[in-house]
């Protein structure tokens, strides 16, 4: 799969919004599938919104109805421990992110110190140049590579694993056509 260039107008994510997330797609049982996710997010202290819609690439799993329906969102908090305002919600986040761009190894480090710092989260994660390195509450953890920030990817991973899907089954990640803020 070639990889997308990355997607711009994203470059300073707020330091921690509520998200809903949208799953829904059409997909058979055992082959590579593609699922449409709609995002919405609100700054936590700001009135900005934006909305953005992508293509998660990977089994459907029970994550996706099979029918083409979005069926319930997924609501959460996610914050950037990388700035002062996150750091001081993340303990109330859902997903954690350490949203600086690290090298490969620290990634890795420091998403298991934040897994271990922040217990109420069910995704922590740290930015690296390709993608975000991730670890749920549960020991599941890897790499998730995309041309969009890591907020995005554990949010969508998030959502995935609320409606009843492996975060592992979601393989990579799409622009759709028309992304961006509306």
């Amino acid at each position: 799969m070639t990889a997308d260039p990355p997607v711009t107008g994203l470059d300073s994510p707020p330091c921690a919004a509520w998200v809903t997330v949208r799953l829904g797609g059409e997909g058979r049982a055992g082959e590579r599938t593609r699922t449409p996710v709609r995002f919405l997010w609100r700054a936590w202290a700001s009135p900005l919104t934006r909305t953005f819609r992508l293509t998660a690439l990977g089994h459907p799993g029970p994550a996706v109805d099979g029918k083409g329906g979005t069926g319930t969102p997924d609501r959460h908090l996610w914050a950037d421990t990388d700035t002062a305002e996150g750091l001081r919600i993340a303990d109330c986040a859902d997903v954690v992110l350490a949203g600086t761009v690290r090298t490969l190894a620290t990634a890795r480090r420091d998403t298991d110190a934040l897994v271990r710092r922040h217990p109420g989260c069910l995704f922590a994660g740290a930015a690296t140049r390709e993608g975000v390195v991730w670890r749920g509450r549960t020991g599941e953890g890897g790499t998730l590579a995309g041309p969009v920030p890591g907020h995005l990817l554990l949010s969508l991973l998030h959502a995935w694993t609320v409606r009843g899907g492996r975060p592992g089954e979601v393989r990579g990640v799409l622009v759709d056509e028309g992304y961006g803020g509306g």
